[in-house]
């Protein structure tokens, strides 16, 4: 009886450790995922939704910032006159050639101001204190406030109102080019105020191309210098 107790006891201690060991492996394998069922590995990225929303309520941002208003030009100015001068008998001619670049702030769909800056070169030439003509050469620099309202499709009227640094030449008592020491035309730097106005065409577009006819209103009549400024020029944004 004894032999058979301890058979009996070896063997339900034997079943026992069996049934743990299957109970054991079939829970690991409920739990490990199935070769069809396994996960790729995923890749996150902090405030990664947050960030894309941000990017995306920027881009559709209809009423813009202060950057999306802006727009950018540069202009290129020319000007040329020629008539006889009484005074001395000879001809006086002028040409002119000026660079302005600007930034504009777009306050809606139709008007928009900023400031201008510019920088102009301008050859004279007239008859001098000698009775010969000099041929002089002076540099202008300036900078202005602008104002441009959108009429019409393309067309737009443009005003500015600015401040010029430019040089001048002297004269004598007969209108002629004043001639120093050495026979040398005498110039000196002088300062004035400008307001234009005029008409404008822009081909539109991020990148355009424009056109504008000026009037110079604040031009003194006794200026030989022509109040009419044509200038070229292209836009960014406009």
């Amino acid at each position: 009886m004894k032999i058979i107790s301890k058979f009996t006891f070896i063997s339900l201690v034997a079943l026992l450790c069996f049934a743990s060991a299957g109970l054991k492996a079939q829970q690991q394998d409920t739990l490990s995922p199935q070769p069809d069922q396994q996960q790729l590995p995923t890749r996150t990225y902090r405030n990664r939704p947050l960030a894309r929303k941000k990017q995306v309520d920027s881009y559709f941002d209809e009423s813009g910032g202060f950057a999306r208003r802006l727009w950018y030009g540069g202009n290129v100015g020319l000007g040329y006159s020629s008539s006889p001068d009484y005074n001395t008998g000879g001809n006086y001619s002028s040409f002119n050639i000026s660079l302005y670049p600007m930034i504009g702030y777009k306050f809606d769909k139709h008007f928009s101001a900023g400031p201008r800056f510019g920088v102009g070169y301008q050859n004279i030439k007239a008859v001098n204190s000698n009775n010969a003509y000099s041929s002089l050469n002076l540099v202008n620099y300036s900078v202005a406030a602008f104002a441009r309202y959108k009429v019409i499709a393309n067309f737009f009227v443009h005003t500015e109102y600015g401040y010029d640094d430019y040089e001048n030449y002297g004269v004598d008592q007969y209108g002629r080019i004043g001639l120093d020491q050495n026979n040398k035309p005498v110039t000196a730097r002088a300062n004035r105020t400008n307001f234009y106005a005029g008409v404008g065409y822009n081909s539109g577009g991020s990148f355009g191309y424009e056109i504008l006819a000026l009037y110079n209103f604040n031009l003194p009549s006794s200026s030989p210098e022509s109040p009419f400024d044509l200038r070229f020029g292209f836009t960014y944004n406009f």
